[in-house]
């Protein structure tokens, strides 16, 4: 089972699991990076103070704010999708996701407690691996804090994953807690593979994620913990209805955002495709009369809890678009276009979503 030696792929020939530059921090990331080598992520820590890149090389970069380069070492044997920080309650802790079929947890140590530390490596070490994945892994996510230490993470297996750290002070043992296979929109031969995942930002809410795959549908899933799984509890799809009806993506998600909770009556979901458009959805989550609270019923004739879906926005663009990112309060979304331009876009006084201004980077 021995693997090739990972090839830097075209521009024009990108794993469908491959990622473009995050809105966040591109260009400074970018700067001291090869010519050869492409930037699949980049996501600033929680103070936005520092930003860690990965990239096709299978390294991990670490930057300050003055853009010099903290930190650089092999993190894996293939290219690496994606780069995510945990909340710093728990530390200074990396998560990462490769070709190389694993998601690997990093932990930055002081000097004084890493017994044989590495210069370039900047007091960074791997506290896990996770090897659960029979695929490339392309996309990796922490849970909200509130949600305790939780990583959820989808492959090219079709397999979603969540694992749970029960010891946040020992980040060496992790649980894959639960795992379900994400299904599409099964429209034709086209690929049903999950590319993206988001992570609900309302913990008070349970746990749900919304999952964006390569045949073009976006789905939300819930946590049911009556049944012990998780189930689909809505599909986006032009109409709003079942998973059947009309795709608003004729082609591959390529990421999806999720925007922070800021006390709405609903929640807004943004999603970037291979179509070059980013769709805005509003997301309302309801219950009975009888006020009981049963989160994550996927059958609608018993379901207590009740999930629905409208598109509100849908923006053109030239090139496909890889990337999403709203601001802490969500009323700013960032969106990342193969053209090299990010979009800034903010709501306009008639409830739509104007451009703000790009940035050429």
């Amino acid at each position: 089972d021995t693997e090739p030696p990972p090839r830097i792929p075209r521009s024009d020939e990108r794993h469908v699991g491959a990622a473009a530059p995050t809105a966040a921090m591109e260009a400074d990331a970018s700067v001291h990076a090869p010519s050869t080598l492409l930037i699949h992520s980049c996501t600033y820590d929680f103070f936005g103070r520092r930003v860690a890149t990965c990239s096709s090389d299978g390294m991990l970069r670490v930057f300050n704010e003055a853009g010099q380069k903290t930190a650089e070492w092999r993190a894996h044997s293939g290219s690496i999708w994606r780069i995510v920080w945990a909340h710093p309650e728990f530390g200074q802790v990396l998560a990462s996701c490769s070709f190389d079929r694993k998601v690997c947890i990093w932990e930055e140590m002081a000097d004084t407690e890493d017994p044989m530390p590495q210069p370039r490596q900047g007091g960074w070490r791997i506290a896990a691996e996770l090897q659960h994945s029979r695929d490339s892994v392309l996309d990796v996510k922490f849970a909200p804090r509130g949600l305790g230490l939780w990583l959820a993470s989808c492959g090219a297996d079709k397999m979603v994953r969540l694992h749970e750290a029960p010891d946040v002070m020992d980040l060496s043992t992790w649980q894959m807690t639960y795992e379900f296979e994400a299904e599409g929109a099964h429209t034709g031969d086209r690929p049903c593979t999950p590319q993206c995942l988001a992570w609900n930002p309302s913990a008070h809410e349970g746990m749900s994620l919304v999952i964006g795959m390569a045949d073009g549908s976006t789905h939300l899933w819930s946590l049911n913990e009556h049944l012990g799984g998780w189930t689909r509890v809505l599909a986006l799809t032009s109409h709003g209805g079942p998973s059947h009806a009309a795709l608003p993506h004729p082609d591959c998600i390529r990421d999806v955002c999720w925007a922070p909770d800021m006390g709405r009556s609903h929640h807004v979901i943004a999603i970037a495709s291979r179509d070059r458009r980013v769709m805005i959805w509003e997301i309302l989550r309801t219950q009975n009369d009888d006020g009981a609270s049963l989160d994550g019923i996927a059958d609608i004739k018993d379901a207590r809890v009740q999930w629905s879906g409208e598109c509100t926005c849908d923006l053109l663009h030239d090139s496909q678009v890889w990337r999403v990112e709203w601001n802490s309060c969500g009323s700013m979304l960032a969106a990342a276009v193969d053209d090299g331009h990010v979009h800034i876009y903010v709501r306009d006084g008639q409830g739509g979503w104007s451009s703000e201004q790009q940035a050429m980077v």
